[in-house]
């Protein structure tokens, strides 16, 4: 009847909306040798913002500028593609 046509309906989208291709990209997985030049880098202008500005804040707010902008790079990113989209 029409009921059980919409029930039908309803459970076929459903398995469609679970269907989900997902995945992770961590770059530093593949090459870690690049993680100790990242953290260096970031370890380099810390310390440079410290010595040259005569200032630990700035030296540790540029620090943890350069590690954020990298973050991508450290906590790696998540995709997930669904019926939806992206």
């Amino acid at each position: 009847m029409i009921g059980d046509e919409r029930d039908e309906e309803d459970e076929r989208n459903e398995t469609s909306e679970n269907e989900a291709v997902t995945w992770n990209v961590r770059p530093y997985q593949a090459e870690p040798h690049r993680r100790i030049v990242v953290f260096a880098i970031a370890l380099l202008g810390g310390f440079g913002g410290w010595v040259l500005l005569r200032q630990p804040l700035l030296g540790l707010l540029g620090f943890g500028m350069i590690l954020a902008s990298t973050m991508e790079y450290w906590l790696g990113s998540s995709f997930r593609i669904d019926s939806k989209g992206a």
